[in-house]
């Protein structure tokens, strides 16, 4: 409730006993209520003699859910796409900082400023893009270097 009723210390205890003699196996929620709610209510919350509403599942499910709806709509890509670990960081820094996806630059630290493809010599970028040394014969970074602009 939003309001913890005198006694709820005792009506946890008084659960537990209940449980007990039942001899079935505690659920992970009953675990919860019984080993970690009392310690969470009196050293974590933060709102006096609130109770649980206001850290309930419920609130968490509908996180969940309107995160997901940004990752369907803006982010989705199938996780054997190569490029589902970024498209997973946008989604979380998107919605995280309130952030438009493409505000968010990232940096890549590769072992090598290149790696070998199997289709040629593949460079990066300073924002760790991939850039095809085959499809203008120099790579984007050489060129940059040479007309004085540094990446």
């Amino acid at each position: 409730g939003l309001h913890r009723l005198p006694g709820w210390e005792r009506s946890i205890e008084e659960f537990g006993v209940a449980w007990d003699e039942t001899g079935l196996s505690p659920t992970l929620k009953v675990h919860i209520v019984l080993h970690h709610v009392q310690e969470y209510l009196s050293r974590y919350e933060s709102v006096a003699d609130a109770g649980l509403s206001l850290s309930s599942e419920q609130s968490g499910e509908a996180l969940h859910a309107r995160l997901q709806r940004v990752w369907n709509l803006r982010f989705k890509v199938n996780p054997d796409n190569s490029l589902f670990p970024d498209r997973l960081v946008d989604c979380m820094v998107s919605y995280n900082w309130n952030l438009q996806w493409d505000e968010a630059g990232r940096k890549r630290i590769e072992p090598d400023s290149s790696r070998t493809a199997e289709s040629g010599r593949c460079s990066f970028d300073a924002e760790g893009r991939g850039i095809s040394s085959e499809s203008s014969g120099a790579s984007d970074l050489d060129e940059s270097s040479e007309s004085g602009t540094e990446s």
